[in-house]
C-alpha cells in the first residue's frame, strides 16, 4: 500500500518541481517600486503612531449603497476613518427582506471616495471579486463560476477575467481582488468550494491561477490567492466549523500547495489564510492555519518566500470564532503572520487587544511594523499616495463595457459540457420541438429558480410549461408534476448553489425524490447542472445531462444556448465524476455537439450539383437585352445558393416596380404587400399589440384617410390582409404632383405607402421601414432592404423565407411562435384564387409546388416558400422601365419566366432526393 501511495504521489512531485522551473513565470513577478513610492512607504512608517499602525491592519466591511450623512451608519463608518484611522474595508453585501442584496457601482464610488476624503492615509479596498466585480457589485460584468471557467480548457480565460476585473475594481475605488480561489477541489463533497475552484487537477488550476493573478497585476489591480494552504480536501464549511485536512506533507506539496506557489511566482500581491486545521503543518489540532505561525511564517514566509500581505479570511466565521474571543483571535492572526485582519466580528475588541498585546510585548513592534509595511507598499503600488479617489464621469465609459460583457458570455458558453447524450436530444431543434415542460429545482430559497435559463428558453420554443421548486416559497409538498401526456419532453434544470454557512451542494431528499419521479415518468428528460456538477451521481438513470458548472445569470444562458444549439458545446470536465453511473468520468471527458445556426448556409456541394438544370435554364436569359436581368435565390434545408443572370450588373439595375407597368398609374393592392411588411406584422401580433381580428377603424382612429370605397373602416384586419375586399388605393403622378414638396398627407399615405405600412407607423410611431427595420431586421441582423443592391435585398427575402419556414425563428431569434404563424396561413377562397392573410397559395407560379405551398407575387419580385420541401425561393427581376417588354416574349416572359425557374428548382431538388 505504501508503495503504491508512493508511485502515486511521485508524478505530481516531479509535475510540482517542473512547474516550478517554467520560464513563463518570470516576467510576472512583481516590479520594485519606484523611489518616489519607496520614500512615500518610509515616509508614512515613521509617521504612523503605534495606535495608527494597528488601525492601518484591521479592516471592517461597508455596503456600497446609499446613506444619508445623517444616518447612524454613515456616522460610524466615517468615525472609523476620521478617527481611528483604519487602513481600508472590505466591500460586502447586505440581507433584505428578499435576501442577499448587491452593493451598487455609483453609490460604492460616490461613498469610497467619500470615505478617502476623510482618511489622514489613503485607504485600500478591497472585495471577493472570484466571480468578477457582479459577484458584489449589481452592476459589473457577470462571469461564471472558476470551474465553468476551468471546463473551456483554455488558461487565458481566466487571464480576460482577471483583466476585467482590475479594470472595474479601479474604476470603483475597489482595487484589491480577494481572487482567485486557489483551492484544488479534490473531494466532491466539499461544501463551500467546489464550483468555485478550477478544478482537481492541481497543475492545471496552478495554470488558471497564474493567468487570473496576471490579468489583475497587469491592469491595475491587486489579486489574491486563497485559501492557504488549501481549502480543496474538505468536507465541512469553514464558516460553521474547524474543517481538518488530513493530508501529509508530500500530499500537500504536490496538491495543495502547486497553484499557491504558482500564483506567488505570477505575482500575486496578496494570500489569504483559511480556517482549517492541518495536522500535518500545525501539530495543535485546535489552531487553525490562519493562527498559525507554523503554516504562516514558516512555511508561507520562509519556504514559499512570498514577500506580499498575507491577509486572514473573514475572522467572523465559524472555524475561529468558535475557539477563540474576536480580540485573542486577532492577536493570534498578527502574531503568526498575517498582514491583514479581515472582518472581525467585533472591531473595537480586535483593535483594544491589538493594543494591549503589543504594549505588553506578546506581539513584538518588529511584527506590527512589518504588517504594516507590507500593507503600505501594497497602497503604493497602487499610487494611492498620488490619487486616492475615481473619476465618477468616467465610470460608465468604463465599467460593464460591452467588450466585456460578450467575453464573460463567450468564457460561459465554452465552459458549457455534455457529460450525457444517449439518445441525441442535444442539442434540440426549436424548428420541431413541440411541448416543453421544466422542471426548475432549487435546493436554496429561491424566488424564481432557473429563470435566466428559462427566459432563453421561451425565447426560442413554441410552448413552455415550467414548474419551480424551491426550499421555501414552492416546496415539494405543495407542487406536482404534470401528467406524461400533457407535454412531448421534459428538461429538469437544478440549481444548487455554493453559499457560506449552508454546509451542502446536495439537493434535499424531497426535491431529488421528485426529480427520479421525473426521470421515470416515461418521457424523453434533459437534465440541466446548474452549478455542481457532482450531481450526477445521484441520477444514474439519467441519459442526457448538460452541465454549466455555475449558477450566474451568464451561464445558466449558456446552458440554454448550447441546449438549443445557438452554440456548440465543446467544455471539458475539470474534476472526475467515479461516481456517475454506468460509467465513471474522469478529468477532461466531455461530449462536443456543433451549433445549429438556424439561419442561411452556404450550399454543399451536392446541392449546388442537384441545382445544375437551374443553372443551363438561367444561361439561356443571355438571350434578353444586355440592361436586362436578375437574381434568384434558393434556400433548401437552410442551405442557401445565389444566382445572377442576364446583365452583368444585375445587382445594381433600377427597382422593379415599373416591370410590367404599361402606364404611370401604380396599383397598390393589398395582395401585394411586401413580406417584410407581412412579418412586421406577425411580430406585432405575437407581441400582442395587434390581433387578426381587430377592426381597421380602431387601429386607425383618428386618421383623416380618403378611400374610393366604404365602408373600409369595418373590416377587420385579417379581411384587409385576405385581399378579398376589392378595395385597391390608387397613387397617381396627379397625385404626386398635387401633394406638393411637403410630401403626401395621413390620406395619401394610405395610397402611397399602403394600409398595412399605415397600421405599423400608428402603432410604432415610426415610419414604414424603420418599423421593419426595428421589428424585423435587426433583431434577424439582416441588412435594410431599400436602398440597397440587389444582392442585399434577395438575401434578405431568403432570409425571410427561411423564417417562415423554420416556424417563426431564424438564427436561434424567434419572432413569432408557429401557432402566430398558422393564423396568417390560414386559406381562404376568393374566386379561383385561394389567399391568406397575407399570402397567395394558389394558382402558384409552376406546377411542381405542394398544396402546403405559400408565396407573394410583386411585379418583378417574387417569394414562395413550399414547407413540404423545405425550400423558398426568392426572384428578383431588375432592368429599366419597358426593357422587359422589348425581351423575348414566349417561355421568357417575366411571368413565363418565374414558372420555369420554379419548376426547375423542384424538379431538380426532386431527382436528387430520389437518388
Amino acid at each position: 500500500m505504501l508503495a503504491r501511495r508512493v508511485l502515486l504521489i511521485l508524478p505530481l512531485l516531479l509535475a510540482a518541481v517542473a512547474s516550478a522551473m517554467h520560464p513563463e513565470d518570470e516576467p510576472g513577478m512583481h516590479k520594485a517600486l519606484s523611489a518616489e513610492a519607496r520614500r512615500w512607504v518610509d515616509s508614512t512608517m515613521a509617521a504612523l503612531s503605534t495606535e495608527e499602525k494597528i488601525a492601518q491592519i484591521v479592516f471592517p466591511t461597508y455596503f456600497g449603497g446609499f446613506e444619508s450623512s445623517e444616518s447612524q451608519e454613515y456616522k460610524e463608518l466615517m468615525a472609523r476613518v476620521a478617527q481611528d484611522h483604519i487602513g481600508g474595508f472590505i466591500l460586502g453585501t447586505r440581507r433584505n427582506a428578499r435576501g442577499i442584496e448587491l452593493s451598487h457601482v455609483y453609490e460604492t464610488a460616490v461613498l469610497t471616495n467619500q470615505l478617502q476624503r476623510a482618511a489622514k492615509y489613503p485607504l485600500l479596498v478591497g472585495a471577493d471579486f472570484e466571480r468578477g466585480t457582479v459577484m458584489r457589485v449589481e452592476e459589473g460584468t457577470p462571469f461564471p463560476h472558476a470551474m465553468a471557467v476551468g471546463a473551456t480548457g483554455r488558461p487565458e480565460d481566466a487571464y480576460a477575467m482577471g483583466r476585467i476585473t482590475a479594470i472595474e475594481g479601479r474604476a470603483i475605488g475597489v482595487p484589491w481582488a480577494f481572487a482567485p480561489v486557489a483551492d484544488v477541489n479534490s473531494n466532491p463533497d466539499n461544501p463551500i468550494i467546489n464550483i468555485r475552484s478550477f478544478g482537481e487537477d492541481p497543475q492545471r488550476v496552478a495554470e488558471y491561477v497564474s493567468q487570473f493573478v496576471r490579468g489583475v497585476e497587469e491592469n491595475g489591480g491587486l489579486a489574491t490567492a486563497k485559501h492557504f494552504p488549501g481549502h480543496g480536501d474538505t468536507a465541512v464549511d469553514s464558516h460553521l466549523v474547524l474543517p481538518v485536512v488530513t493530508a501529509d506533507r508530500a500530499r500537500l506539496n504536490a496538491v495543495e500547495f502547486v497553484p499557491f506557489e504558482a500564483a506567488i511566482r505570477a505575482g500575486a500581491s496578496a494570500v489569504m489564510t483559511a480556517h482549517l486545521a492541518v495536522p500535518a503543518l500545525e501539530p495543535d489540532p485546535d489552531v487553525p492555519a490562519t493562527l498559525s505561525p507554523r503554516v504562516l511564517t514558516g512555511v508561507l514566509r520562509d519556504e514559499m518566500h512570498f514577500e506580499g500581505m498575507v491577509v486572514t479570511d473573514a475572522l467572523d466565521m465559524g472555524g475561529v470564532t468558535k475557539g477563540f474571543p474576536p480580540g485573542e483571535t486577532a492577536v493570534r492572526a498578527l502574531a503568526a503572520g498575517a498582514d491583514v485582519l479581515l472582518m472581525s466580528p467585533v472591531t473595537d475588541a480586535a483593535l483594544a487587544s491589538v493594543r494591549a498585546a503589543v504594549a505588553s510585548g506578546r506581539v513584538p513592534m518588529s511584527r506590527l511594523d512589518d504588517a504594516v509595511h507590507h500593507l503600505l507598499e501594497a497602497k503604493a503600488r497602487l499610487g494611492l499616495y498620488r490619487q486616492r479617489e475615481v473619476d465618477l464621469d468616467r465610470l460608465n465609459s468604463v465599467f460593464r463595457q460591452p467588450e466585456f460583457v460578450a467575453t464573460a458570455q463567450d468564457i460561459a458558453d465554452r465552459g458549457v459540457t455534455l457529460l450525457r447524450n444517449d439518445h441525441g436530444l442535444v442539442p434540440l431543434d426549436p424548428r420541431t420541438t413541440k411541448r416543453v415542460f421544466l422542471l426548475a429545482v432549487s435546493a436554496d430559497p429561491d424566488t424564481n429558480p432557473a429563470e435566466p435559463f428559462e427566459r432563453e428558453l421561451r425565447a426560442q420554443l413554441d410552448s413552455v410549461d415550467s414548474l419551480h421548486v424551491d426550499t421555501r416559497y414552492f416546496r415539494v409538498e405543495e407542487t406536482h408534476l404534470p401528467p406524461p401526456e400533457s407535454y412531448d419532453l421534459a428538461i429538469c434544470a437544478l440549481t444548487v448553489r455554493v453559499a457560506d454557512r449552508k454546509a451542502t451542494v446536495g439537493l434535499p431528499p424531497n426535491e431529488a425524490e421528485l426529480v427520479h419521479a421525473l426521470l421515470h415518468a416515461g418521457k424523453p428528460v434533459i437534465m440541466v447542472g446548474l452549478g455542481s456538477p457532482y450531481l450526477i451521481e445521484g441520477f444514474p438513470e439519467a441519459s442526457t445531462w448538460l452541465a454549466s458548472f455555475s449558477v450566474q445569470d451568464v451561464a445558466e444562458r449558456s446552458a440554454a444556448r448550447a441546449l438549443l444549439g445557438d452554440i456548440g458545446v465543446s467544455g471539458k470536465l475539470p474534476v472526475s465524476l467515479p461516481g456517475a453511473a454506468p460509467h465513471a468520468l474522469r478529468v477532461g471527458d466531455g461530449m462536443t455537439s456543433a451549433p445549429n445556426p438556424l439561419a442561411l448556409q452556404p450550399a454543399s456541394a451536392e446541392l449546388e450539383a442537384a441545382l445544375k438544370p437551374v443553372q443551363e435554364l438561367l444561361a439561356r436569359a443571355a438571350s434578353f437585352p444586355p440592361e436586362v436581368g436578375g437574381t434568384l435565390e434558393i434556400s433548401h434545408r437552410g442551405q442557401r445558393v445565389r444566382y445572377l443572370f442576364g446583365a452583368k450588373d444585375a445587382g445594381d439595375a433600377q427597382n422593379s416596380s415599373d416591370i410590367n407597368s404599361a402606364s404611370g398609374e401604380v396599383v397598390y393592392g393589398v395582395q401585394s404587400a411586401p413580406p417584410f411588411l407581412l412579418t412586421a406584422i406577425a411580430r406585432l401580433v405575437q407581441l400582442k399589440q395587434l390581433a387578426l381580428e381587430t377592426p381597421l377603424s380602431r387601429i386607425l382612429q383618428g386618421v383623416p384617410l380618403s378611400a374610393p370605397q366604404e365602408p373600409w373602416g369595418q373590416l377587420k384586419l385579417e379581411q384587409l390582409l385576405t385581399g378579398g375586399t376589392g378595395i385597391q388605393w390608387k397613387w397617381t403622378p396627379a397625385d404626386r404632383a398635387a401633394a406638393g414638396p411637403a410630401g403626401p398627407g395621413p390620406a395619401l399615405l394610405l395610397g402611397e405607402k399602403g394600409v398595412e405600412g399605415l397600421i405599423l407607423t400608428q402603432l410604432t410611431g415610426l415610419s414604414e421601414e424603420d418599423s421593419i427595420r426595428n421589428l424585423v431586421l435587426a433583431p434577424l441582423a439582416l441588412s435594410p432592404v431599400s436602398g440597397t443592391g440587389t444582392e442585399l435585398s434577395s438575401e434578405a427575402l431568403t432570409a425571410i423565407g427561411q423564417l417562415w419556414l423554420n416556424g417563426g425563428i431564424y438564427g436561434h431569434k424567434r419572432l413569432f411562435a408557429r401557432s402566430v404563424m398558422e393564423q396568417f396561413l390560414t386559406p381562404v377562397e376568393h374566386g379561383s384564387e385561394v389567399l391568406t392573410p397575407g399570402w397567395m397559395k394558389s394558382p402558384a407560379p409552376g406546377n411542381r409546388f405542394s398544396p402546403k405551398a405559400f408565396g407573394w407575387t410583386s411585379r418583378g419580385e417574387s417569394l414562395w416558400i413550399d414547407p413540404e420541401r423545405q425550400v423558398a425561393i426568392a426572384l428578383i427581376l431588375r432592368g429599366p422601365k419597358g426593357a422587359w417588354q422589348e425581351a423575348p416574349r414566349g417561355e421568357f416572359s417575366p411571368g413565363q419566366l418565374r414558372m420555369q425557374i420554379h419548376d426547375s428548382i423542384l424538379a431538380a431538388l426532386d431527382s436528387a432526393k430520389t437518388k
